[in-house]
């Protein structure tokens, strides 16, 4: 049903996107973190329930990564080192991992934390850490194992965080204060000033695009939510129907936003689409759908409102384009253009269709 849900938001809007279920995955218990190892082509995914690390390849295949932590929250990959919030024995503050492999090579105890949530870096390579409770965000120093109090809020406790480079601040929403404001701390002077009221009640995971565009995951509504470079407009909904979404993270790369899903123990990889934030002209959308799953064959349905030519193309969960089918000439109304994936693995995939000026997007699931 979900495929009838995304087809429907294509027509409706042209850009929400409401993801499919994808493989079983049964290593991750309340996936918590998640980010991308460009150079091992790979997702690590922290689980909040049993501290466990989880790799996911491009075939969507899991594997630990490490179990070596307690409970785990958010991580951050700086250089060749993966920093992981931990947050129950046998480790408490920031434990760093070795990329190549996996062996801790820093840990940064934090025995005085309340609840350590979010991680990121500026663009000096500092790290900063939420601790929600204690309504701060502490400066972390893995070199030397310290860390110190880089802005104490007072109340509202700050939650998920990340990193504004145009801004060269970081960005929290304050989870327990009236219409949940999003704020920024000034990296220069740790200065805070709010930005505008978000109405979101649970934002548990912050994102921000290579475009300047900012994603939200709210748990309450299990919805993503983009806002645009300058906080100016309301929201607009990227995407919903997730379970419990949390710390989202943007794949740059390949642009591609990952979800993880405490609720649905599972994760979501949705495309990028920054144009569509700029109130994209709806005759410019190409209704699509794809039906889904599909073993061997998938097919991928559209109707032109005019004689011309279709192109489809496939992508895997990383990025890289794997396929193209080209129509031919066709006449005006519904058509469907077949692309064989005899040659793939199982697990998720990606599309795009244009026809002229006009474009569809959508994501396949291939079973074997």
């Amino acid at each position: 049903m979900r495929c009838a849900r995304l087809v429907a938001a294509i027509l409706l809007t042209g850009f929400v996107f409401t993801p499919l279920p994808i493989s079983a995955q049964t290593l991750l218990n309340q996936p918590m973190g998640i980010v991308y190892d460009a150079e091992s082509r790979r997702y690590l995914v922290s689980n909040a329930a049993d501290g466990s690390i989880v790799q996911i390849n491009a075939q969507e295949e899991e594997s630990y990564f490490s179990t070596a932590l307690g409970r785990a929250a958010c991580s951050h990959i700086l250089g060749n080192i993966l920093y992981v919030v931990a947050r129950e024995a046998p480790y408490v503050g920031v434990v760093g991992f070795d990329l190549a492999t996996a062996e801790i090579v820093s840990y940064v105890p934090i025995p005085d934390s309340e609840v350590l949530i979010g991680i990121c870096s500026d663009s000096a390579g500092k790290l900063y850490v939420s601790d929600c409770h204690a309504d701060r965000i502490l400066r972390v120093d893995p070199q030397t194992e310290s860390y110190w109090t880089f802005h104490d809020f007072g109340t509202g406790m700050p939650y998920a965080l990340t990193y504004d480079e145009a801004g060269d601040r970081l960005l929290t929403v304050m989870q327990e204060e009236t219409n949940y404001p999003l704020k920024a701390v000034n990296i220069a002077d740790s200065s805070m000033t709010r930005i505008r009221s978000t109405y979101l009640p649970c934002v548990d995971g912050l994102a921000k695009d290579g475009d300047g565009y900012t994603y939200m995951a709210n748990c309450s509504d299990n919805t993503i939510y983009r806002y645009d470079e300058n906080f100016t407009y309301p929201p607009e909904v990227f995407s919903d129907g997730h379970a419990a979404p949390q710390d989202i993270f943007v794949n740059r790369l390949h642009r591609i936003l990952a979800i993880p899903n405490w609720s649905g123990n599972s994760v979501e990889f949705l495309p990028l689409n920054p144009s569509a934030v700029s109130e994209p002209d709806r005759s410019e959308c190409l209704p699509s759908r794809c039906v889904n799953p599909f073993t061997t064959l998938a097919m991928v349905e559209y109707h032109l409102e005019h004689a011309g030519e279709a192109w489809l193309e496939v992508f895997d969960v990383q990025g890289a384009s794997i396929g193209s089918v080209a129509s031919g000439p066709q006449p005006a109304g519904p058509h469907r253009l077949v692309w064989n994936a005899a040659e793939q693995p199982g697990g998720a995939y990606y599309y795009r269709l244009r026809a002229g000026t006009r474009e569809g997007r959508g994501r396949m699931l291939r079973i074997r």
